[in-house]
């Protein structure tokens, strides 16, 4: 899997989480999940679309550091890479 797939992935499985008519930037790469609104119940379920997507289980340990859009897709990349 590419960056660029990695970045989409992980972008397209926050953008469906939040389901939100408010404007989101074109690249939440350098976003915090604060400055988006994402609940520790929205983090939890993109998570589990991504677990879906790649076939893979990420531990709470994993999950816990988690605080920016970047940080999910390090945490992809240290799966498909």
């Amino acid at each position: 899997m590419t960056e660029e797939q990695i970045s989409s992935l992980v972008d397209t499985a926050v953008r469906e989480t939040l389901r939100t008519e408010l404007a989101l930037p074109a690249h939440l790469g350098d976003c915090t999940l604060d400055e988006l609104n994402v609940s520790s119940i929205d983090l939890v379920e993109t998570v589990v679309t991504l677990e879906q997507r790649l076939g893979t289980v990420f531990t709470d340990s994993e999950i816990n550091p988690v605080r920016t859009v970047r940080d999910l897709e390090r945490l992809v990349r240290s799966r498909v890479m």
